[in-house]
């Protein structure tokens, strides 16, 4: 739950600031599909680092770098970058542990841009 209170405990102005120059209308399928994207290149990272493949796993952390970059879940990004460093010098210990943190930074960055998504929506 820490992870989740990082995000949690600001309002995200440029997640704000997007919604107002895309509409309403662009703005929930923009997240939705930032999301769906993140989840798809965690899975990748994962299998990437389970065969090993550290150039794969760098590449698709470098990939939630930029969504996330985009958005402005800084702590995401900088969690990414770190990967992406490390992955690029072949330090293997360090990549698994890295790994372990970005994983729990990206789910939390998920619940929370889905929970923000929700929130914009009017009630029913």
């Amino acid at each position: 739950m820490i992870e989740q209170d990082k995000f949690a405990s600001a309002p995200n102005e440029q997640l704000q600031m997007l919604e107002e120059l895309m509409g309403c209308d662009g703005f929930g399928p923009l997240i939705e599909r930032a999301c769906w994207d993140i989840e798809r290149r965690l899975a990748a990272a994962l299998a990437a680092e389970a065969d090993g493949d550290d150039s794969e796993l760098g590449r698709q952390a470098h990939g939630i770098s930029g969504i996330a970059l985009n958005l402005g879940l800084r702590l995401l990004h900088q969690r990414a970058q770190a990967l992406v460093v490390c992955c690029k010098g072949g330090r293997q210990p360090e990549v698994a542990q890295l790994l372990r943190a970005f994983q729990s930074t990206v789910e939390a960055a998920l619940i929370f841009l889905r929970d923000y998504n929700r929130s914009r929506l009017p009630p029913n």
